[in-house]
């Protein structure tokens, strides 16, 4: 696997070198912790090459960061990538004679070119969605058990309200959801699952100027939805709990967000463990893409997953190091609103989240998420103004 690392902190860096080498600190690398500098990280490459490589990075870039040894045949190893040099060392990657070379440095340069992406466009049913600024996603849970607002919306005509009212507050994406995922929640029969969300779909597919989104892992209730107007599929286990759901977002043509979960919603927070987190994520997201695309679907929405089988701690560095998966070249969306690390950092309920909420939706987008999936869409699209005023100097 190659990545590209950002956004780490003193203790992610310490984790990163400890896995290659555990003889290197953060002192011995301290020189090249540089502004503009990146740095891709390799689990595994020909170790009768490796010399070829690090020759290059001390003509182009200055030195190999650090390398270990995974056997007799591989090597793992993290090489950093000064802006101002870039080009020369790619191009002359690129233009090596060895395959492997070539490919390595075919795939850096995919990587750079994916993670200053900033424009997408979708088309769903004869309507154009585009992603070329900050996309708000309004949380619509038709269910007596979500965590924050089960019960609310049960009622078809307060969903039909609500949404019509997140759509006035700025929603341009309403996600509609007939089953909690909450931990520990357990799955609810498809035929119950239908009965709670098609009034709702069925009614605002009559609506203008609203892209409705369904959140379920089953490809059933997907099916019906998009039959009865939904634009797109919001699938928590990125398309790996239902083999039928690729066929059936492809077979329609809509978009589809593939998140990250680690294990089911009733045991995802069962004492989950990571070796290393983003690692894990990274080559979650990267295979489910593969899988996606290889079954026909090309529109591709990635999410990480945040408190979907994570530690309080796991939840924080995947907003710190958001900016890696931007190199996968789809559009980021994070949901983090009003979650429990949070309320467990700021030891309040989840109606009282909202600020710590505001605080996580501003890291996220600096880090490059362009979707924003939340119950709060006033202060969602304030705080957002403000954001996009500031990295344009201008009012949105």
């Amino acid at each position: 696997m190659v990545r590209l690392l950002r956004g780490l902190n003193e203790s992610d860096w310490q984790l990163e070198l400890q896995q290659i080498d555990p003889r290197i600190t953060l002192s011995d690398i301290s020189g090249y912790l540089q502004p503009g500098t990146l740095f891709v990280k390799i689990t595994a490459f020909p170790s009768s090459l490796i010399e070829v490589v690090q020759s290059l990075l001390v003509r182009h870039c200055g030195a190999i960061l650090v390398r270990g040894a995974d056997g007799d045949t591989s090597v793992r190893f993290i090489f950093a990538l000064p802006a101002l040099r870039q080009r020369n060392f790619l191009e002359q990657l690129s233009g090596a004679g060895e395959s492997v070379l070539q490919e390595l440095g075919a795939r850096c340069s995919r990587l750079l070119e994916n993670a200053r992406k900033r424009r997408w466009h979708f088309q769903s049913r004869g309507v154009s969605i585009p992603i070329d600024k900050p996309v708000i996603m309004g949380v619509l849970n038709v269910t007596p058990d979500s965590f924050s607002d089960g019960g609310r919306y049960l009622d078809p005509e307060a969903a039909y309200r609500r949404a019509l009212e997140m759509r006035e507050q700025g929603a341009e994406w309403i996600d509609i959801g007939g089953e909690s995922t909450r931990p520990g929640s357990a799955a609810v029969p498809l035929e119950e699952e239908w009965r709670r969300i098609e009034p709702v779909i069925t009614r605002l597919s009559r609506e203008r100027d609203i892209i409705l989104s369904v959140d379920t892992y089953k490809s059933e209730i997907a099916r019906r939805a998009l039959e009865s107007g939904a634009h797109m599929v919001n699938d928590i286990s990125g398309f790996s709990f239902d083999a039928r759901m690729r066929q059936v977002v492809a077979r329609y043509g809509v978009p589809a967000v593939l998140m990250h979960i680690k294990g089911t919603p009733r045991d995802m927070q069962n004492n989950p463990r990571y070796t290393n987190l983003m690692d894990e994520l990274y080559g979650f997201l990267e295979q489910r893409i593969q899988y996606a695309r290889d079954g026909g679907v090309e529109q591709i929405i990635i999410d990480p997953g945040i408190g979907f089988g994570k530690r309080w701690e796991d939840n924080f560095e995947i907003l710190r190091r958001l900016g890696e998966f931007s190199s996968l070249g789809y559009p980021v969306l994070v949901g983090t609103s009003r979650k429990s690390f949070i309320g467990r950092l700021l030891d309040v309920a989840p109606e009282e989240r909202v600020v710590g909420t505001m605080a996580s939706i501003a890291a996220a987008y600096r880090a490059g998420a362009r979707i924003f999936r939340v119950h709060d869409v006033v202060e969602t699209r304030q705080t957002l103004q403000v954001l996009e005023g500031i990295s344009q100097n201008k009012a949105m």
